[in-house]
């Protein structure tokens, strides 16, 4: 009598990323991201080149999962959420201007009842246009690839604690540039990072699962506080950063009350 045994499957890193995409998107972006960050650390005067990087890393790393896991279908659902754009004129005005109305008014609020400076350089909007290419590079990760997977098995809520907390940990070595405890500030941001994360899903299922739309508002947001109104002019940034987290977390729970945990999810096709 003769038996027959299963073929042992080895896992092999191909294997690996057939049987886990996500997860190896995740791994792959944040930890090569992790390495770039720790040149701005040491080497400060190449910061450009590494914040280009680190902006592509996440894109290169979907693309790669696609290329190994994807089938037709998933990659014309994928390149059609890149060109989605004909979402109605309001919606670029909500990108553009969402995060930062409520950037200003924290600042404004902060300046009010506790004193500090209010920087404010309108001449230095139009390099938006700069940065709008930079962040293209991860909203063509995180929404363009990861959000979708994950709205497929958990609600809009759900996906958006997840892929927020994840991208605030992609920038967590980043924070700690030029900080001496940086642990309060990191905590402000991760929980700011995950406020603007359930905002940005409302807006990308809102609008089709546009990618330009959500790097539009990454953009505006970027643009805002780093060189309109940047935090570190303000006489106390750790103040600051937690009224700018306190009026996005306000409102990302708003929209929770005012939508569902699904955050618009109807709206947007749930294909990967």
């Amino acid at each position: 009598m003769t038996t027959h045994t299963q073929p042992i499957q080895r896992s092999t890193p191909v294997v690996l990323v057939q049987r886990y995409p996500l997860p190896f998107f995740f791994v792959a972006a944040i930890g090569i991201d992790w390495l770039l960050s720790l040149g701005i650390v040491y080497q400060p005067v190449y910061n450009l080149p590494i914040v280009l990087a680190m902006s592509y890393v996440p894109a290169l790393a979907a693309w790669f999962v696609l290329r190994m896991t994807g089938t037709a279908e998933v990659r014309h659902a994928f390149r059609q959420r890149l060109r989605t754009w004909r979402v109605g004129w309001r919606w670029y005005g909500v990108a553009l201007l969402l995060i930062p109305a409520f950037h200003l008014v924290a600042i404004g609020v902060g300046v009010l009842f506790f004193g500090g400076a209010f920087p404010l350089h309108w001449q230095r909007l139009p390099l938006l246009l700069a940065i709008f290419p930079v962040n293209l590079g991860e909203e063509i990760a995180w929404r363009g690839f990861a959000l979708p997977r994950l709205q497929q098995r958990f609600n809009g809520l759900t996906a958006s604690l997840i892929l927020g907390t994840l991208w605030a940990a992609l920038h967590w070595v980043l924070w700690t540039v030029g900080i001496d405890n940086p642990l309060p500030s990191i905590a402000l941001a991760t929980i700011w990072t995950i406020s603007l994360t359930i905002i940005m899903t409302w807006l990308f299922n809102r609008t089709k699962g546009s990618v330009l739309l959500a790097t539009l508002m990454h953009a505006a947001t970027d643009t805002m506080f780093i060189l309109v109104s940047p935090l570190a002019e303000s006489n106390d940034i750790l103040t600051a950063w937690a009224l700018v987290t306190g009026m996005t977390a306000l409102a990302a729970l708003a929209l929770v009350l005012i939508t569902g945990v699904d955050l618009g999810q109807g709206n947007v096709k749930r294909k990967a």
